[in-house]
């Protein structure tokens, strides 16, 4: 019991020195834990006493002085505990993924900006603050409160639309303490620091101020300082009240560290341009934002880009059209109308002709300039009045042999091709692949209409020069359709069945093909590393040639390998036996074949040259072709009236 006793009184001991060691250093941190505990509406209260005496003209300069460092402690707290709650609502958004409904996902949105909105009225303070900041009207005073000296250069809060920059600072040697020689050099410290040049932040961005641009399309040119994984880009403006109107990630290699562009869509007026790092999200120290306001020129001129995006120089300007209007408004589809002549072995050997109309509907999906494999994504219907090779049974056994006939047991001789007047419907599907090695730009010149200082002339025509992008491509393909004829040829189906006179077909292979890529010029910053980028005549701006996807490439010439079953080609298999009448036994069978085609176009000519060939089993067929291919659109934009000279306006304009 005593030895209980002497244990219990050792242990009171222990713990009232270790509160007595304590007690110097719960004074020292007495400051710093003030508002410990408390609710975050507790410290705004606190925060907001303390700025209002900030703010009143009439608090003394040794008051403030004192008040700027309690001010600063709760700016700080409320500034991180609004971090831990935009990070706990991001993390609550990332991992419930699609469980959230629209108008839920919507909610947290809105709690977000709200927060990142009162998170900027902070640090709006603390810049304020630190503008207002005056020094001590004491020498002394400031000598004997050095940190207190060192408090009122405190640099401001880094803005997040803006680039750091030193903080405003008294120099020092302003007239306050010009009055007192013998004064602390500690107090003169400070404010060198704070001119000190501040240290780059972790993204920059070009352009470097807010400016003004006459494209719907600009690339903006992002320098990382710190290695990072995942930058985020997002774009605010009217199309979309609540949220960005477009977001994209630029997924990079790890702990990258360099430069890297992206091109972004405006809208017409003002475009809020946020870049931040993706795991750092709406820290102010990293996102880096920008406004870009797009305002379409008017006006016939060609606007040479520049940094500033206003008009070019004499220099620069050059007659052509502002933007890279498409020739007709169909979007990404192209639309081909084709006829002519068809030339084949099965009429009297290619010595007699019949006529061909051909029409085409070319629709693209899925254009993109960053995929790498698959660019695009097209489909296609065909509809044609031409003639259609047709396997016939040979003459039937009744007939009276000749002397010279031999035995025919091969599907190649019991069966031959006629020509026959139909219809083709068909449809398919393909995916082109193509890349830099198979690209390359073509100079076209253009005449264009002018407003002439003449008047007894009141137009002129320039002749300029446009660019286009070119492309040779290989695609997956796959197609099938019917094919109607209309005399009395029959199927197996409908010997079958009765009534059966439209020959069914499917084939998949390869496309061989040459496409006109529609381009359009987006600016850039020259660099003597970037090829792409086109400097200006001055040097100061430049601008590349990039894909304009909102409008469909056009198929100039192409090549078709596939393989697959023709109804038409079908043909007359001798089963080895005979009827009751002597007769042989046969069946018809639709063997597998193979079809080539091909398409040329003259260069700078409308004509094309082509052939349809199916081998396989059984009789084989070639045609060729001659005609006149064009794009309706195209048509319909040189019959317009009120255009008074061929303007291809979906290239590129010639470089600087």
């Amino acid at each position: 019991m005593p030895v209980k006793k002497i244990l219990s009184l050792a242990l009171a001991l222990i713990v009232s020195s270790l509160g007595l060691i304590s007690l110097p250093a719960r004074a020292v941190r007495a400051q710093e834990v003030a508002s410990a505990g408390k609710s975050i509406g507790e410290i705004k209260e606190e925060y907001e006493r303390l700025l209002a005496i900030e703010r009143n003209p009439a608090t003394p300069s040794e008051v403030k002085e004192v008040n700027r460092g309690f001010l600063d402690e709760r700016r700080t707290q409320l500034i991180n505990l609004l971090k831990t709650r935009i990070d706990a609502l991001r993390n609550y958004q990332a991992s419930t993924g699609d469980l959230l409904k629209a108008e839920e996902s919507l909610v947290i949105e809105k709690n977000i900006g709200a927060l990142e909105k009162e998170m900027r009225a902070l640090q709006g303070d603390a810049q304020s603050v630190a503008r207002t900041a005056t020094p001590a009207p004491s020498s002394v005073r400031a000598a004997s409160r050095p940190l207190r000296a060192k408090a009122s250069y405190k640099k401001a809060a880094p803005d997040a639309n803006a680039a750091s920059a030193p903080a405003e600072a008294t120099p020092a040697s302003a007239p306050a303490f010009a009055p007192d020689p013998p004064r602390d050099d500690s107090a003169a410290a400070a404010p060198a620091a704070a001119l000190a040049p501040a240290q780059a932040r972790p993204i920059e961005v070009s352009p470097s101020q807010d400016i003004t641009v006459p494209t719907s399309e600009y690339q903006i040119d992002i320098k990382l300082n710190e290695p990072i994984d995942d930058i985020m880009v997002s774009v605010f403006n009217d199309t979309k009240k609540d949220g960005p109107a477009i977001t994209r990630s630029l997924e990079m290699k790890p702990s990258y560290q360099g430069k890297q562009s992206v091109v972004v869509k405006l809208a017409k007026g003002a475009n809020r341009i946020e870049v931040d790092d993706a795991k750092r999200i709406n820290n102010p120290d990293v996102k880096v934002t920008r406004t870009l306001t797009y305002t379409p020129p008017t006006g016939n001129t060609f606007i040479a880009p520049g940094a500033g995006g206003g008009a070019a120089t004499d220099g620069e300007s050059k007659t052509n059209a502002p933007e890279n209007v498409p020739e007709y408004d169909w979007g990404r589809v192209r639309a081909y109308f084709a006829g002519g002549m068809i030339l084949s072995k099965a009429e009297n050997n290619f010595s007699k002709g019949d006529i061909f109309l051909d029409f085409t509907l070319d629709k693209n999906y899925l254009a993109s300039r960053k995929r790498k494999v698959f660019k695009d994504l097209n489909t296609f219907f065909n509809a044609r009045l031409t003639t259609i090779p047709v396997a016939q049974p040979s003459p039937s056994p009744g007939a009276t042999p000749t002397t010279s006939s031999t035995p025919c047991n091969t599907p190649d001789c019991t069966s031959f091709i006629t020509s026959q007047k139909a219809a083709l419907m068909q449809a398919g599907i393909y995916l082109p692949i193509y890349g830099k090695w198979t690209s390359w730009l073509r100079e076209v010149p253009v005449d264009v209409a002018t407003a002439s200082n003449n008047k007894r002339q009141p137009t002129e025509i320039t002749r300029t020069y446009n660019y286009e992008k070119n492309a040779l491509f290989i695609a997956p393909l796959i197609k099938g359709g019917i094919q109607t004829i209309t005399d009395d040829t029959r199927t197996a189906e409908g010997q079958r069945f009765g009534g059966d006179d439209v020959f069914n077909f499917f084939s998949f292979g390869t496309m061989l093909g040459h496409f006109r890529i529609p381009t359009r010029w987006v600016p850039c910053n020259p660099d003597p590393n970037d090829d792409t980028c086109v400097a200006s005549s001055d040097g100061r701006s430049g601008h590349r040639y990039v894909r304009n996807t909102n409008i469909a490439p056009e198929l100039i010439s192409w090549l078709t390998l596939s393989v697959g079953r023709w109804e038409s080609f079908e043909i007359t298999v001798p089963t080895g036996f005979k009827d009751k009448d002597g007769h042989d036994i046969t069946v018809r069978q639709r063997p597998w074949r193979y079809e080539a085609l091909g398409r040329l176009k003259i260069p700078n000519l409308p004509f094309i040259v082509g052939f349809d060939g199916n081998f396989g089993k059984g009789p084989d067929d070639l045609r060729f072709i001659f005609g006149t291919r064009f794009d309706i659109g195209k048509l319909f934009a040189a019959l317009n009236a009120g255009q008074a000279a061929k303007k291809p306006t979906d290239s590129a304009p010639p470089p600087q």
